[in-house]
């Protein structure tokens, strides 16, 4: 799991987009709409995060696809201190200077 959370948020330019992404279900569980309008990124750059994170099984959806809510897995659910320790130590700099949000 640390393996692909690297790659996923380190290792790839949407990585501090799929970050919030996951930061934001986990506290609360929304559709891409949803997402959209509350991190500030275009709906189809969320669908296309929200279809990496389901590739590789850290976020789960339920309902039909307009409306699709989705969570974070539980896979993801029993190593989130492992993405908390990738996420906050890498973007805690860059998310106090370069991101308004």
């Amino acid at each position: 799991m640390k393996r692909l959370l690297n790659y996923l948020i380190l290792g790839t330019r949407g990585g501090y987009a799929r970050a919030r992404i996951i930061e934001t279900i986990r506290s609360q569980q929304l559709n891409a709409h949803q997402l959209s309008e509350r991190l500030g990124y275009d709906y189809s750059t969320i669908r296309h995060h929200l279809e990496v994170l389901i590739e590789n099984n850290l976020i789960t959806a339920s309902g039909n696809r307009y409306g699709q809510i989705y969570s974070i897995s539980p896979e993801l659910e029993s190593n989130y201190e492992t993405f908390v320790l990738i996420y906050g130590t890498s973007f805690a700099a860059e998310k106090k200077t370069s991101h308004p949000f």
